[in-house]
């Protein structure tokens, strides 16, 4: 969005049960919430959609507890305000 660039970059891509996944890896001592996977998971859609096939499960791992996100399908509802976010802050940018 605007002149911030944010990239993803998934760890792992995988193949079982006859489907692709690209796998982020959560390392972080924070614990991992759903709204956090949520907004992780929706930039990896807005940046990692063109990359892959329409099928592929784009996934989150958070390696502390072993538990697995996946995306739902639908459009990433959380880039709206990841791109309010930035804007805010390219706003206040000069003054600081």
């Amino acid at each position: 969005y605007s002149t911030l660039e944010i990239f993803i970059n998934p760890e792992l891509g995988l193949e079982w049960g006859g489907a692709r996944h690209l796998l982020k890896l959560y390392f972080k001592e924070a614990k991992l919430t759903k709204p956090r996977a949520t907004l992780i998971l929706d930039l990896m859609e807005s940046t990692l959609r063109t990359k892959c096939t329409p099928q592929t499960e784009l996934c989150l791992l958070d390696i502390r507890t072993s538990k697995l996100f996946v995306r739902p399908p639908g459009p990433p509802a959380t880039i709206p305000l990841v791109n309010a976010e930035i804007a805010y802050i390219e706003a206040l940018w000069p003054y600081m």
